[in-house]
């Protein structure tokens, strides 16, 4: 096996010579070949992160559990549900951004972000990245809120490293051209437009003037003509550099994967993102008084819309999000609910009428809305105030409480049977600081009380008043 050393003439050496350099050369090409192609391999490396895994919902199976909650060392935080029912996956790239974390001169730009977020960088030029998507049998999308911004890519499995390969890029490095700014901006405005002529939209916009006067709440997602004129590539860039922070994003990856090559995928792409935690803006919003009213009238309409909320303490009082969420659905959720049996049916005042729960981080809201004929503005006011006070005296009965948690455990189930449902979910969870609830939310609701609904309207609504948006029909001057 060891023979003696073969002795090679100076025209062998420098024929071997030559092909070593031709095989470094090769190699050289194909590695560089390799790195156009998209991708890296996962597993193929140690991670460019370091990274801890903790196991959410141990011992569970559910929707979102078991969940593996994967903490980088810049402070990137990745959330993994593995599901292999169908070779899907989505994965979902959440910040802690939106309209509540803006300066009025720019409001409107974490939306318009999103709007850009997909519109290239220099790896990925304009349309690449929806294009590379598209031909992988995939879709994306993304959504903007007051208090979050996310972009999700869902593709079949095999193919799960170009949607993280996708995101992290467009994260990082977008490039905001300003032909493109100018083009978005156009389609915003009109997206305003759209929302200034849809009155059961536009009563919201009042109703956050209303409800958060003189704090970034009562700022709109979408911004004002004004602020959107003035963002140009300065701004986006400025924005993308304070707030996608690694320790303000997380990754959410769902469905047909496994959970060590992701994790080891995630520390690779992110290795770049900017290290840091934005501070979020304080401020105390102010209870509703009887100014707190809001009233616009439009023509062309012939109902009435009016939106009207209850200040609570929101995600500062994180043990009350779930018995609001079930007075919520017994006030207004579907034909059964009180709400709709009162104004609807028995009084023949509204023509719909539901409730919701608002939980933000300075504060929140126990609200309602209804759509009804000109002139019983008044009387529909004064009729839903009288059911959450009846509701606030009495409390649910028993079967109105047994109701309302079989129809938001029903509801979770709908809305997380799918990868990006599931996503969507855990990420707002995990942004909002109720994951918590989250991973055990059926054995959390089944655990409400009817005390603890009566007591939790009780000290919101009693001898309160409430934050009243209206859009209303613009009388014609003979009127």
């Amino acid at each position: 096996m060891f023979g003696k050393e073969k002795r090679l003439s100076p025209g062998g050496l420098a024929a071997r010579r030559a092909r070593c350099l031709l095989l470094v050369a090769l190699v050289v090409a194909l590695a560089a070949a390799v790195s156009c192609l998209g991708p890296l391999a996962p597993g193929s490396a140690d991670a460019a992160l370091t990274y801890k895994v903790e196991t959410l919902g141990k011992g569970t199976v559910g929707t979102v559990t078991p969940l593996a909650k994967v903490t980088y060392s810049n402070g990137l935080v990745a959330l993994i549900k593995e599901s292999h029912s169908a070779p899907i996956v989505t994965v979902d790239a959440w910040c802690a951004t939106g309209s509540a974390c803006e300066v009025d001169s720019l409001n409107g730009i974490s939306h318009f972000f999103e709007h850009m977020f997909f519109k290239g960088t220099e790896r990925h030029p304009r349309g690449e990245m929806d294009k590379v998507v598209k031909s992988l049998g995939g879709r994306n999308n993304a959504g903007t809120s007051v208090e979050y911004t996310h972009y999700y890519v869902t593709v079949p499995s095999e193919n799960y490293l170009v949607a993280v390969d996708v995101l992290s890029d467009a994260l990082i490095n977008s490039a905001f051209e300003p032909e493109e700014i100018t083009r978005e901006r156009d389609v915003i405005k009109a997206e305003i437009r759209r929302k200034e002529d849809t009155p059961s939209s536009k009563v919201f916009v009042v109703f956050q003037k209303a409800f958060g006067a003189g704090t970034p709440y009562e700022m709109p997602v979408l911004g004002t003509f004004e602020a959107l004129d003035r963002m140009d590539q300065a701004a986006f860039k400025n924005y993308l550099r304070e707030r996608y922070t690694a320790e303000n994003v997380a990754m959410v990856v769902t469905g047909d994967v496994n959970t060590k090559e992701v994790a080891e995928a995630i520390g690779k792409y992110f290795e770049t993102i900017p290290v840091g935690q934005p501070p979020l803006p304080e401020f105390t919003v102010t209870e509703p008084t009887e100014e707190s009213v809001g009233v616009e009238y439009k023509e062309d309409i012939n109902r009435g819309y009016i939106m009207l909320g209850y200040l609570t303490e929101g995600r500062k009082n994180k043990p009350e999000s779930l018995a609001l969420e079930v007075a919520a659905t017994i006030l207004g959720d579907g034909k059964s609910s009180m709400l709709h049996q009162s104004l609807v049916e028995e009084k023949k005042l509204a023509n719909s009428v539901s409730a919701w729960s608002w939980d933000l981080r300075q504060a929140g809201a126990l609200g309602a809305e209804a759509s009804f004929d000109p002139g019983k503005e008044n009387a529909v006011k004064a009729a839903i105030v009288d059911e959450v006070a009846r509701l606030a005296d009495r409390g649910p009965s028993a079967e109105e409480l047994k109701k309302a948690k079989a129809l938001l455990k029903t509801s979770f189930a709908f809305s997380t049977e799918t990868t990006a449902g599931r996503a969507t979910a855990i990420g707002l969870a995990h942004t909002s600081g109720t994951l918590d609830q989250v991973l055990e939310y059926q054995k959390r609701v089944d655990a409400v009380t009817a005390e603890e609904v009566r007591d939790v309207v009780r000290k919101y609504t009693a001898g309160k008043q409430c934050a009243v948006a209206m859009i209303l029909p613009k009388q014609k001057p003979e009127e």
